[in-house]
Order: structure tokens, then C-alpha cells, then sequence
């Protein structure tokens, strides 16, 4: 993966599962876990608590498991980001089923995301986790139970604030077929 971005998520890990805020120090090289930037303090995220919390969770279970080496906590920090697309890709196709003309193109289109190149790259790669937030959005947009749509967006917003779009177009959507606008 992109180099910076690797160790930014690993020095997060390590010092936010030690305690310590996300936004109120530099971080500087955890001996065994860090492999670039050595001499280097690097700053810590700029996202929302949720996303350095739950990289501090796989910190936590990397440090449990005995014998573990740095590559396997390597290896679960991409694991978010990868089940993301995941999911998003099977939400793709949901959406597809339910919304469009037939269920080959649905299934055309779960394929062209499975091995579409800029997600794995930016996800799985780079290990930037749009693609989680993304699936959020798009559980939002799919469910039918109003208060699990509501969670749904609310998930997609604790990690980026991004999403906070959506709520305004969906109360104004919401007031629009309540005055039988739409």
C-alpha cells in the first residue's frame, strides 16, 4: 500500500489502543510495527473518532494472538477496507436487481466491481476506507425499515462527514412526499 498512509494507520492503531487522543500528538515510530518514516513523527488523522477506534480494536486482537508478526497486523488493517468492497460490491448488485432491468446486468455488474482497478487500488492498496462509508450509504438508500435507514447513515457519518449531504436531501425528500409533493 501507499507507504505513509500504512504507517499513519499503524502508529493510530498502536497509540489510540494505548490510550492516547487521535488528534493531539505526532506519533513517532513503534518499534517491530513501523517500517518507514523511522525517524519521522508523523501527525496523526484527520477522520472521525470511529475509524482510529476501530484500528486501535485490531491493534488489540493483533496483540492477543500469540506469535503474531508485524505482516499479520499488516494484514488486518486492510481487512476493513477489503470487506468494504466487498459489501459494497454485493450492495452494487442488490441495487441493481431491484432497481434495474434484469438480473444480468446486476450480475454484469457485480463482476465489473469485483475487479474493477481504482476501488482495490484506493481500498485495498492504499487503504483508504471510502468504500465502507460508501456501503453505509448505500444500506441507506436500499433499506426499507425507516429506522434501520437512519442507522445506516448515521454508521456512514460516524466515519466521514461527507454523508451529512445525504441528510439534507433526504429530509427535503421526506417533507416533500409528506405534502404530497412527489
Amino acid at each position: 500500500g501507499h507507504p505513509f498512509d500504512m504507517e499513519v494507520w499503524i502508529r493510530n492503531a498502536y497509540y489510540v489502543s494505548q490510550g492516547q487522543n487521535p488528534y493531539a500528538a505526532f506519533m513517532p515510530a513503534i518499534p517491530g510495527l513501523s517500517f518507514t518514516y523511522l525517524q519521522v513523527e508523523l501527525a496523526s488523522v484527520g477522520y472521525l473518532p470511529v475509524w482510529s477506534l476501530l484500528l486501535a480494536g485490531l491493534y488489540k486482537v493483533y496483540s492477543i494472538v500469540p506469535g503474531a508478526g508485524r505482516f499479520f497486523f499488516y494484514f488486518l488493517v486492510k481487512q476493513p477496507t477489503v470487506l468494504g468492497d466487498v459489501y459494497l460490491g454485493w450492495l452494487v448488485f442488490r441495487a441493481a436487481e431491484r432497481w434495474g432491468p434484469s438480473r444480468d446486468i446486476a450480475v454484469g455488474l457485480l463482476r465489473y466491481w469485483m475487479f474493477f482497478p481504482y476501488a482495490i487500488i484506493i481500498s485495498a492498496v492504499w487503504g483508504q476506507f471510502d468504500s465502507i462509508v460508501a456501503a453505509f450509504l448505500l444500506s441507506f438508500l436500499l433499506c426499507q425499515r425507516e429506522g434501520r435507514r437512519i442507522l445506516w447513515l448515521g454508521f456512514s457519518i460516524a466515519l466521514k462527514w461527507f454523508p451529512v449531504i445525504f441528510v439534507t436531501l433526504y429530509a427535503f425528500r421526506e417533507g416533500l412526499y409528506r405534502r404530497g409533493l412527489s
